[in-house]
């Protein structure tokens, strides 16, 4: 801070000019007191009010400096206060968010969850009516595989690493489990309007 370094450069000031003062009090003291010289005494008696103008000075110049170093950290405990509401503020922003989106990923995990019973359920009704389905044992490898490709981008921590040529997604599964349903429902369909 300016005002500080100029204090402690007066100060600086003064003390060299009390180094000088002492220096020639220590030449003229035996004169002034020991020989009775007026001259020395009167220059001794000018040189103690002196010294004692400098204290003072001094004094006051160090209450200047401590009154300055409150102001400065008065400034800088503002600054810091005023950082941290900015910040305050920041994040009173995105918590909510964080609030929305615990809820948003919550639906669509039961839906994700929701949508794996409904794919073994179907495929349970096509079994049942007898339309061709995929084995359980290749759906079950490959809804593994899926789900672990769809959630690859979270890292290893969550899923098993699937290497890229395994890489499925359930759209493209789905698409690929249904084939035969389709070809067997359209051949049926048209054999009975064939028939009709």
């Amino acid at each position: 801070m300016k005002a500080a370094d100029d204090l402690r450069g007066r100060i600086g000031e003064i003390e060299g000019r009390k180094l000088e003062l002492g220096g020639e009090r220590d030449e003229i003291a035996y004169k002034a007191h020991v020989e009775r010289d007026a001259k020395a005494a009167k220059r001794l008696a000018e040189i103690n009010a002196e010294f004692g103008h400098l204290e003072n000075e001094i004094a006051s110049l160090n209450a200047a400096l401590a009154e300055a170093g409150r102001r400065a950290a008065a400034a800088s405990a503002a600054e810091a206060a005023e950082a941290e509401r900015q910040r305050a503020e920041k994040a009173a922003l995105i918590v909510p968010r964080l609030v929305e989106l615990g809820a948003t990923m919550d639906q669509v995990s039961a839906t994700y969850v929701d949508g794996f019973r409904e794919i073994e359920k179907l495929l349970n009704e096509l079994e049942r009516l007898g339309v061709p389905t995929p084995s359980r044992a290749l759906v079950s490898v490959n809804m593994n595989r899926a789900h672990d490709s769809a959630l690859t981008p979270l890292g290893d921590k969550f899923v098993r690493p699937i290497p890229p040529t395994q890489k499925r997604s359930f759209s493209f599964l789905l698409k690929g489990w249904v084939l035969p349903a389709q070809n067997w429902i359209s051949g049926k369909l048209n054999a009975a309007s064939k028939a009709a």
